[in-house]
């Protein structure tokens, strides 16, 4: 399974752990997700060195921001929401849809854009399958 991650995930302390323990998942997240959540240990005191380590540590790897998912963003903005307002979910959304993967996040409505079983909430990923 891949599995690409919102920054708002990282709230979650048992999510966290349970990415950790994971090496059966393909953990990724995109570029600016990863600004987003510099931004946040920034805010907290923390370096970005501290955020490396933390994606390393739970094998997190980043996805660039490229030409195909520029356009890709943009073109999911067609006809939609305000592309001004919410061009960071925009691009998080067609970064998962690029890369093929799940998107894990708390903010689902802001993805109503995407296939609906290709974006969970964390809670739902953890949930053991039956």
């Amino acid at each position: 399974m891949r599995i690409m991650l919102d920054a708002n995930v990282f709230s979650n302390l048992a999510f966290c752990n349970w990415l950790r323990g994971r090496a059966d998942v393909e953990k990724m997240i995109p570029c600016i997700a990863y600004m987003e959540l510099v931004y946040h240990h920034l805010k907290r005191g923390q370096t970005e060195d501290y955020t490396d380590a933390f994606l390393n540590l739970h094998g997190i790897g980043i996805v660039a921001f490229d030409a195909e998912i520029a356009k890709a963003s943009a073109r999911s903005a067609m006809g939609k929401w305000n592309f001004k307002e919410k061009a960071r979910d925009y691009t998080i959304g067609a970064t998962a849809m690029a890369c093929e993967a799940m998107l894990a996040t708390y903010n689902k409505k802001d993805f109503e854009w995407l296939p609906q079983d290709r974006v969970v909430s964390p809670e739902e990923l953890m949930e053991p399958k039956k």
